[in-house]
């Protein structure tokens, strides 16, 4: 499942916010094909995912009731992550934790080029 929001601030700055949740159930059978795998370590039960980004586009219009995000974006996001053992395997991670976070903070770039003028669009 996931959720989704983006919010123009002005037409050359905005956000997008996002959930997602994922849960996988496994037969009883699942561990026994390979027990002590790393495989067999690392079923996830559950997912989480959340970010967040501010991108800016400081060639971006209003057109036509739109907004045209021009040649280039800028932007920053963070992204949350969190993934949960099955409950058979908790306590088999790294250190006996039956779970993982991971923070990370991203930046990029994007450059729109295109071959013809003004006139045929982008």
């Amino acid at each position: 499942m996931t959720a989704a929001w983006r919010r123009f601030w002005l037409p050359q700055l905005r956000s997008s916010f996002a959930y997602s949740y994922a849960r996988q159930d496994y037969p009883g059978y699942a561990l026994d094909y390979a027990p002590g795998s790393a495989a067999a370590l690392s079923l996830n039960q559950e997912l989480h995912q959340a970010f967040a980004n501010l991108i800016w586009s400081p060639f971006a219009e209003e057109r036509n009731g739109g907004v045209s995000n021009g040649w280039l974006d800028i932007g920053l996001e963070y992204l949350f992550t969190r993934r949960d053992l099955s409950r058979r395997r908790r306590g088999a991670g790294p250190g006996g934790v039956g779970h993982g976070i991971a923070n990370r903070v991203l930046m990029g770039a994007v450059a729109r080029f295109w071959g013809g003028g003004p006139d045929r669009g982008a």
